[in-house]
């Protein structure tokens, strides 16, 4: 695969108190795959608990795993079509 000129690949997920938090962190190891996510805990304008998960990947590596795992998926085809 040649080189990719990407930098860094963020992805940030909330679960809201009504959600679950389990099943957010699963979207998000679907959708960006890589190292473990970190987690902050924040507040809603009503004092809701909401967590926020976040990745970044910055290793050439895991970007290009990243970038195979979407190509595979049909991600990139479905919003860059050539």
């Amino acid at each position: 695969m040649p080189s990719l000129p990407i930098h860094w690949i963020e992805a940030r997920t909330f679960a809201h108190a009504t959600e679950d938090e389990g099943r957010v962190q699963q979207a998000l190891d679907a959708a960006c795959p890589g190292a473990p996510a970190v987690r902050a805990t924040l507040e809603g304008h009503f004092g809701n608990p909401i967590v926020r998960l976040s990745r970044r990947l910055a290793a050439s590596e895991e970007i290009r795993d990243a970038w195979s795992h979407w190509r595979a998926a049909g991600i990139l085809a479905a919003i860059a079509p050539e």
